[in-house]
Parts: structure tokens; sequence; C-alpha cells
């Protein structure tokens, strides 16, 4: 989110516009985070049931990085069809081949996973941090249950995720607070959203992101003791999931495979919902 302030800004510049008026600070974001806490301490319940029974099994290993891609066909459908199968978004659509495709992997149909999300939840009607630059990411802990199929596995993905409250913000803050001492669980999952823009302004293409492999982008050791995690884009019309894991050569490789072929199920499955109207 806060590269696109940065760069929408810079090309209104370039095209000799003003800037949009400013919005509310950063410092005044993270005080309303923590009033949130203060104001919603029931909400703590939620978290303490989602944490509870909660440890790493995953051994780590050297670190290594591998990436799935679909092809447009399938990320056209993904996104303009399959959602209208079962009322979905994309993100349930995407958990839930992860359910699967963790469900192979570790042989258990439970499986607790970080997501992570842009942070910026409307919890304050005072604020407007749409213009703010700033890390407002949030983590949060979801377990994800592979059911006996896919259509079953969907739905208890959407329902499970419908029932977080505000989006997940409120385990960051009560971890600040000190009322949560588990850490967050070492399988990692964001989507980023779309980054294909085709819009124009006076005529000049707007700026995007390039599609171009630039290599490993971070370090070895700034993988925050993930042993799995897995971001996705849909970029140049296709999505594409980078996945870092240091789990066994074993393990990755079957991650990987389990995933990729999740993926194709859950696609094809809600896309033949879609064509049964």
């Amino acid at each position: 989110m806060s590269w696109r302030i940065i760069t929408e800004s810079l090309q209104q510049l370039l095209n000799g516009k003003s800037l949009v008026d400013k919005g509310s600070s950063y410092r005044q974001w993270v005080k309303a985070v923590s009033n949130y806490a203060i104001d919603n301490i029931g909400e703590l319940v939620y978290w303490q049931e989602v944490m509870e029974g909660y440890s790493d099994i995953h051994t780590k290993n050297q670190i290594s990085y591998k990436h799935i891609s679909l092809s447009p066909e399938q990320t056209d459908i993904l996104l303009h069809q399959s959602n209208q199968g079962y009322h979905t978004e994309i993100n349930d659509l995407l958990l839930s081949a992860l359910s699967i495709a963790l469900g192979h992997t570790f042989g258990q149909k439970h499986n607790h996973i970080t997501l992570e999300g842009h942070g910026r939840e409307n919890i304050n009607d005072q604020l407007d941090v749409s213009q703010t630059v700033g890390w407002f990411t949030t983590s949060y802990p979801v377990i994800l249950n592979q059911k006996e199929d896919i259509v079953d596995t969907i739905i208890s993905t959407k329902e499970m995720l419908r029932k977080i409250p505000n989006k997940g913000i409120g385990f960051g803050a009560f971890k600040q607070l000190g009322e949560i001492d588990v850490d967050l669980p070492t399988i990692s999952f964001n989507y980023l959203g779309q980054f294909d823009n085709t819009s124009q302004q006076d005529d000049i293409e707007a700026w995007q992101i390039l599609g171009e492999d630039s290599g490993q982008q971070s370090s070895d050791e700034n993988n925050f003791g993930t042993s799995l995690n897995i971001s996705g884009m849909v970029q140049n019309k296709v999505l594409r999931l980078n996945i870092t894991s240091t789990l066994s050569a074993k393990q990755s490789q079957r991650f990987e495979i389990s995933f990729k072929k999740a993926l194709t199920s859950v696609i094809n499955c809600t896309h033949a919902a879609f064509l049964l109207g």
C-alpha cells in the first residue's frame, strides 16, 4: 500500500498535479490500535482459543526459494468466475488450496498458519490513513481445516475467515500489551492483490511493477523464523506464488507439488459450479 501512495504521488507531481490532502499520522494510528485492544478486551478470548494447543512441529533446514505460477487462463477464471460458484473471495480459494496442500504435506487435517493483511482497517472514524506511508501490516493466526472434499473445505475456509474480528488487527494489539505471550505460527501466507495497471493519466501510462525476476530479494537471515512463507500476487495477468521454505528438501518438494495440484483442483471445482449457475 505504501509503495502505491509513493508512486502515485510522484506521478502526480511529474504530471504537474497537486498532491491530495494529508491524512492521519502513523503515530495517531499506533495510538488508535493501542486503544482498540483496551476497548475490545472481550476479543482476547477469540485469539486465545485460536492459539490453544498450537506447537511448532516443523524442523528448520537450509532455506530454499521456489515459485508456482498459474496460466493466464487459470488466473482469469480464478479472478472472474471461481468466486461466483460459492460466493467467495480469492483469499478464500487460495487458502482452501493451501489447507489441502498442508494436509498432504504434513499428514494432518488441521494446520495453524499466520495470515498477513494490509492493516489499514477502519477501527476509528476519526482517522484516515489512506495516504499515510508506513508499515501497517497485520499478522494474526488462523486454523485451516481440510474437510473430506473440496467444496466442504472451501465453505469451511470461507466461514472461518468471515468470523475473524476486524480482519485480525486485534491480535497484534493484544500481543503488544502483553495479553498474548505465544508466538505466531511459522507458516505464513500473504496475498498481495492484483498489480496489473492498465489505466492512463494524461496520456501517460500509469507506473507499475515489472514482472522481472531480480533474484533473491532478502537475506537468508531475514525470514523471521518462518518454516514456510507463501506470498502471491497477480502480475501480467498471471498469479505467481513465491515460496520460501526451511522445511526438508523432501517436504518442500511435496508441498510445492501438492499446492499446485490443489490450486488446479479448486479452480476446476469452482469453475464447474460457475458454469452450472
